[in-house]
């Protein structure tokens, strides 16, 4: 499947205004401390997938 130019549109400003709300909910930590959260959080999510 293709997205249309429409829905690339609405993907890339969705992924701005996620990125925002990640700036601002994480502003108290350093860069080093939100790659590590980001880092465990993927381990625990890959532990709860569906196999």
């Amino acid at each position: 499947m293709t997205p249309t130019s429409d829905g690339v549109r609405q993907l890339r400003r969705m992924d701005g205004v996620l990125d925002q709300v990640q700036d601002d909910l994480l502003e108290p930590l350093s860069a080093e401390e939100r790659r590590t959260l980001t880092r465990l959080l993927g381990r625990v999510l890959a532990k709860h997938e569906p196999r």
